[in-house]
């Protein structure tokens, strides 16, 4: 489970909760990384945008029994 921070349009931080003993900070400046673990994401891998769910698609599965099968997720298969 994760958490990013965006300034400017890009990352400035990524907080990470491993299932493992405590919480992970990368901290990213000017489109590198400044401060954390070795294992933080490098800046181009966590600033990548991510595809948007097609409109209507969070409505859907919150009212649906087919989950991962849902169609409107199948693009990302």
């Amino acid at each position: 489970m994760g958490e990013r921070h965006y300034l400017d349009g890009s990352v400035t931080e990524l907080r990470v909760i491993d299932l493992g003993p405590g919480e992970k900070t990368c901290r990213y400046n000017k489109g590198a990384l400044v401060d954390g673990p070795a294992s933080c994401p490098t800046f181009e891998i966590i600033n990548k945008r991510e595809a948007s769910l097609p409109p209507g698609c969070l409505e859907t599965l919150a009212h649906s029994t087919q989950g991962a099968r849902e169609p409107c997720l199948q693009q990302y298969k």
